[in-house]
């Protein structure tokens, strides 16, 4: 199976709901006329029919110009085990509306592109509308398909452009718009008798739109994300056996013995989202999404052609590199930097890691940005700047909370949770809060602010530790506001701090710890000819 195959089976598992939009959708087609009841058959001696029963879809003509046989196109979803809902509005209902209420929900939707005749206005209104909604939900990722008897697909391509903002032509082959998380495929209908490309079948939309979708969203992490999601689609109602209404007193009496009864609602949820994580079989989804053979697919198909090469020493400075054959990549890969030879010429196997960002990029500046992204994706929860956020999320000062004063400095949070909510109204808390050092080697951390991307050092010494005096208000924690599409907070001598994101828990914790081992050392005065015996070298 090639890597393209995998990202489409993998799409096919993760797609569960469309739903497509046409007025002039039917379940039985205008022209045909009822059946004559047909004549009573004797059954065969086990009760089967004579003959075999045509299927409803094989006996149905083709639909025409601008019609949508919306049986055929549910049967074809069926059959991939996807449901499929079409609605054909009638005139003066609220499409617009309808459509941003079952998008929330749906994973794709499809749009005719005249309705009522109006030569794509509502079509275009629903993409407006939509994209505003999706906005104000954090920024989902959209797939859009205008599914339209138009023969000038370029004509409607070309009014879209006009009317939405932010959109941009993916190709000049392919009519398909694009803008960061959204994409727009316009697909003519047709009867399936010699479809070009940019045409499908009610029967053949469902591969079609799988199509677009894997190459919308493919890719090693996608695949990955796509795999959890979709193993946890199929078992949530596991997950509602095993938090059942009869455990509802259980929970209302840990509540009752909690010195605070308000602990109860985090360790809930918690306990959900760790039975989230056993709804799936994660070595088996890894082995097949990320494992070592969709690797070898993967690098074979989108770099195969390509050369890999590395940088030829560890200088920032230093742009030169060198030509990487891919089979070497691959062992590399599979068995860690052990499985370098000598006779390869990959240079030091220790600065490895300063020498890698232009192997699967096409420079080292991309690669850099890429490493830098992975690494705020692997620390932050929530970033405050280019991140997308739900419309009504507002951030709390608690232990991991990264923030950046007037004058430059980078701080972090180091107050425990559990001293960050339940805070009297109205009456200022101290909050613990360590620094970091610009650096770009070694470093600690990378944040993103107005500026792009930064590297952070922790300042472990104690003596760089202070507190900083908030009011929660009216409130029961310490909240940012948001002005001029960012976030700050603001403290109880009116300083303003720019909310810059907050760490995973762990990660949070472990600066927090190295701040503990700081503030915990012993202070011996001993021999030094034993102390310096005592250290260890790598000598």
């Amino acid at each position: 199976m090639s890597f393209t195959e995998l990202t489409r089976e993998i799409a096919a598992r993760f797609l569960q709901t469309v739903v497509v939009f046409d007025d002039e959708a039917y379940l039985q087609a205008p022209d045909d006329q009822p059946p004559d009841d047909p004549a009573l058959v004797a059954p065969g001696p086990r009760g089967e029919h004579p003959t075999p029963i045509e299927s409803a879809d094989e006996a149905r003509a083709p639909s025409k110009n601008q019609q949508l046989d919306a049986k055929v196109l549910m049967d074809s979803f069926a059959e991939r085990g996807q449901v499929c809902a079409v609605l054909a509005p009638a005139k003066h209902e609220d499409l617009v509306g309808t459509v941003v209420n079952c998008g929330r929900k749906a994973d794709v939707l499809v749009l005719d592109w005249q309705i009522g005749k109006d030569s794509g206005a509502t079509a275009i209104k629903v993409v407006n509308r939509v994209l505003a909604e999706d906005l104000k939900q954090g920024g989902r990722l959209r797939l859009v398909v205008i599914y339209t008897g138009e023969p000038h697909l370029k004509t409607c391509c070309d009014t879209v452009l006009k009317q939405v903002t932010g959109l941009s032509l993916l190709s000049d082959e392919a009519f398909v718009l694009v803008k960061e998380n959204f994409r727009l495929v316009f697909i003519r209908k047709t009867d399936g008798s010699m479809a070009p490309d940019d045409s499908a079948s009610e029967r053949d939309l469902p591969d079609r739109i799988i199509r677009e979708f894997s190459q919308f969203v493919g890719g090693l992490l996608p695949n990955a994300a796509m795999t959890a999601a979709a193993a946890v689609r199929e078992n949530v109602h596991v997950l509602l056996q095993r938090f059942a209404k009869e455990l509802d007193g259980a929970y209302l009496g840990h509540r009752m013995l909690l010195p605070q009864p308000e602990d109860a609602e985090s360790f809930l949820f918690e306990l959900i989202g760790d039975e989230i994580k056993s709804l799936f079989d994660l070595p088996v989804l890894a082995d097949h999404a990320v494992g070592i053979a969709s690797l070898r697919d993967y690098l074979e198909e989108c770099h195969g052609h390509s050369q890999l090469v590395l940088k030829s020493s560890k200088k920032a400075d230093d742009n030169s590199t060198k030509s990487i054959p891919i089979d070497q990549v691959l062992k590399v890969i599979e068995g860690s930097p052990k499985a370098i030879e000598e006779n390869w010429q990959w240079g030091s196997k220790n600065h490895l890691y300063e020498r890698l960002h232009p192997l699967f990029h096409g420079s080292i500046d991309d690669g850099k940005r890429s490493y830098a992204a992975f690494s705020r994706l692997s620390s932050f929860r929530r970033e405050g700047f280019n991140a997308h956020l739900p419309d009504d999320f507002e951030p709390m000062l608690s232990l991991g909370t990264i923030l950046k004063d007037t004058g430059g400095r980078y701080l972090i949070c180091l107050q425990p949770v559990c001293d960050c909510v339940r805070l009297d109204c109205m009456k200022a808390r101290n909050f613990l809060f360590g620094e970091f050092d610009p650096s770009e080697k070694p470093f600690d951390l990378v944040v993103r602010d107005e500026t792009g991307d930064v590297r952070l050092c922790f300042a472990v010494s104690p003596y760089r530790v202070f507190t900083i005096a908030f009011n929660p208000g009216d409130r029961s924690g310490v909240f940012g506001r948001k002005m001029d599409e960012a976030f700050s907070f603001q403290s109880e001598d009116e300083a303003r701090y720019a909310w810059i994101g907050d760490l995973r828990r762990l990660v949070a914790q472990r600066f927090a710890l190295k701040f503990s081992e700081q503030v915990s050392r012993i202070g011996l005065d001993e021999f030094e000819w034993q102390r310096l015996y005592s250290q260890r070298s790598d000598g």
